[in-house]
Order: structure tokens, then C-alpha cells, then sequence
């Protein structure tokens, strides 16, 4: 400081520089991986199908009505097997 008394001049703004640019990569880093996050469970949820509001996945009628028909034949099995 002897020789160049003014050379707080330059490294003073040169370390608050350094220190923003750094500080900068950090934020960017973590915004990336967020985002990043979020599009893999956007890309998730297309891939699992369509869901209604509460969080099911919708059943057609005749999907039903098959389930129906094969319980009727299982309770008449069980019927038929069941000692009396």
C-alpha cells in the first residue's frame, strides 16, 4: 500500500464483482434444478394418464358392468359350493 496507495480502488469493486458472479451461479444452479424437477412430474404425469379431479382414473360404464357380471358369477359359484 506503500507504493500504490489507490489500490483498494481496483480490488475492492473487483471482489464484491467476483463475490455477485458467484453468488449469481449459485441461484442459477438451484433455479435450473428446480425447474428441471418440475418438468420431470410434468412429464410423470402425462405419461400415468388421464385423472379426474379427486385423483381416480375414470372407469367406463362397460367396465363396470363387466365387474358386475363377474361378481354375480362369483357369488353363484360360491353358492352352489357353500353346504347347506
Amino acid at each position: 500500500m506503500e507504493v500504490y496507495p489507490h489500490a483498494w480502488l481496483f480490488f475492492v469493486p473487483f471482489i464484491l464483482v467476483s463475490a455477485f458472479v458467484m453468488l449469481n451461479l449459485f441461484v442459477a444452479v438451484i433455479v435450473d434444478t428446480m425447474a428441471n424437477l418440475g418438468a420431470d412430474g410434468e412429464e410423470t404425469d402425462k405419461q400415468a394418464g388421464p385423472e379426474t379431479k379427486d385423483g381416480e382414473l375414470p372407469v367406463s360404464k362397460d367396465e363396470i358392468e363387466r365387474l358386475h357380471r363377474e361378481l354375480a358369477e362369483i357369488k353363484a359359484m360360491l353358492r352352489e359350493q357353500s353346504p347347506r
